[in-house]
């Protein structure tokens, strides 16, 4: 019995059948998504190709923060030099954001190592769409983070924010709801919307409550890119491009979340806002920023990656 899984080796069987297929196409170059698909590169028939690892996470740092929280994480064990072997079978290592591109450069000193985020192309809210005062939102899956912050959310936070004011209410997104049983009032539980967009264009600010956890998180920018300011725990905002100007407020404890929250709501300012979020996504996760690195690594044209901006 575990609490969550970071993933799930290549079995020998699907491994030998993926590198088959892959020599059949006869392709230039390989992607393999995170450490958990790397041993594919051991087959023969994959020798001398281009190949890049995606490693969206430095999973042995996330096994060792859940682990430490008390969590049973599977695999069982996860050590930095299994994963820095792994990542080393590859030609080119893609990290989700540059401070975990700097760790895997320490890690795998002859692999060419290149920061690929996600991309945040901005959505601005369309005219005649209005934001609805004092809601918040909050979208996640059921991963194990978004339950333990979403927990310590409701039973430490919300309380308080409706103590200050009784209207302010919360949309959840997404399948971190389905685990928990009773919503306070004011909650409400989407589950799983098909239009993100028309959720984030009615919220006020966002909420990113994460008290465990590593790895860029891509709600943060989706927030973002519909024009929302976010407030989060450190944890939450690690990571992201440094700028005075980022759409992210830091709270550490309850209090201060709920003071953070409250302030914002108070202040209102939403137009401005808006633009700085905006703004942001522009300046540091267009798609030339995002994958430019990694379309070098490919020997893709840059042009022919920007173009499709």
């Amino acid at each position: 019995m575990v609490d969550t899984v970071l993933g799930a080796f290549i079995t020998p069987a699907a491994q030998r059948w993926v590198a088959a297929r892959i020599a059949k196409l006869g392709v230039d170059a390989v992607l393999v998504d995170t450490v958990f698909r790397a041993s594919l590169l051991r087959e023969p028939e994959l020798a001398g190709l281009n190949s890049v690892i995606l490693a969206h996470d430095v999973f042995y740092l996330r096994h060792r923060v859940l682990s430490a929280a008390g969590y049973r994480v599977h695999p069982a064990a996860l050590s930095r030099e299994t994963e820095a072997a792994l990542l080393s079978l590859a030609r080119g290592i893609a990290a989700s954001q540059p401070d975990e591109a700097a760790l895997i450069r320490e890690m795998c000193p002859r692999a060419e190592i290149c920061a690929a985020t996600v991309p945040a192309i901005p959505c601005p809210r369309p005219a005649g769409t209005e934001r609805l005062s004092d809601r918040l939102v909050f979208v996640g899956s059921d991963a194990l983070p978004n339950l333990d912050g979403l927990r310590w959310f409701l039973s430490e936070i919300w309380p308080r924010l409706r103590t200050w004011r009784n209207t302010v209410t919360l949309d959840i997104a997404g399948d971190c709801g389905a685990a928990i049983t009773n919503f306070p009032e004011g909650v409400s539980w989407l589950g799983r919307v098909k239009d993100l967009s028309a959720l984030l264009h009615r919220a006020s600010l966002a909420v990113a409550p994460l008290r465990v956890g590593t790895g860029l998180k891509i709600k943060l920018l989706d927030y973002a890119r519909h024009g929302l300011l976010t407030v989060g725990t450190p944890v939450s905002l690690q990571g992201f491009a440094p700028d005075a100007q980022a759409p992210f407020i830091a709270s550490a404890d309850a209090v201060s979340f709920m003071v953070a929250i409250s302030n914002q709501l108070r202040a209102g300012g939403q137009e401005a806002d808006e633009q700085c979020a905006l703004d942001y996504v522009k300046r540091h996760y267009g798609i030339e920023a995002s994958f430019g690195g990694l379309a070098a690594q490919l020997k893709i044209s840059r042009q022919a990656v920007v173009s499709r901006q």
